[in-house]
């Protein structure tokens, strides 16, 4: 459970995990709840639910395979100072999105929060689909790794790169 209180970014969140889903300890489950509202300074306040299930299977410490549904709605809210007409009245729309996903996670790394030697890997992919009550259909597809190289007592090279595709598919 956390929450965030700035004049630009306001929200909570909570999750819950059930361990040993099926009496298997391998397999986790895993609820989490949103609510942010962010403000960009020069465009438009966004007002942002999503709530997600999961199903987490780890395969050793280091590799894990999830999947999971998320439905998110969000929210432009005062746009109608900066754009005005019909795009104002469509933009102001809550759009909801379902996404259908999975990712796969491998952490060998010596210390999560403070890396010194090792490697990440995060790939992720989901599609959202009018029968998983989004509005937009769309595939997404992401992917990243970094490295760490100790190089001396105080230094250490990291290096990080990242990869997303996104294909939109027409409403039918």
């Amino acid at each position: 459970m956390g929450g965030r209180l700035s004049n630009i970014d306001t929200g909570a969140n909570m999750g819950y995990l059930i361990p040993r889903v099926f009496n298997r300890d391998d397999l986790s489950l895993r609820i989490n709840g949103l609510i942010d509202r962010s403000r960009d300074v020069l465009t438009f306040i966004a007002d942002r639910k999503e709530a997600s299930v999961s199903l987490e299977k780890r395969f050793g410490p280091s590799t894990l395979l999830i999947g999971q549904y998320s439905f998110q709605r969000v929210k432009a809210l005062d746009i109608a100072s900066k754009i005005s007409g019909l795009d104002s009245e469509i933009l102001s729309q809550p759009a909801p999105v379902g996404v259908l996903g999975g990712s796969f996670v491998q952490d060998h790394r010596d210390d999560p929060t403070d890396a010194t030697r090792g490697a990440y890997t995060l790939v992720n992919a989901g599609i959202s689909w009018r029968h998983f009550g989004s509005q937009a259909n769309f595939l997404r597809f992401t992917g990243q790794n970094s490295t760490y190289y100790s190089i001396g007592s105080h230094l250490v090279f990291a290096r990080k790169t990242q990869f997303g595709v996104i294909r939109s598919e027409e409403r039918r």
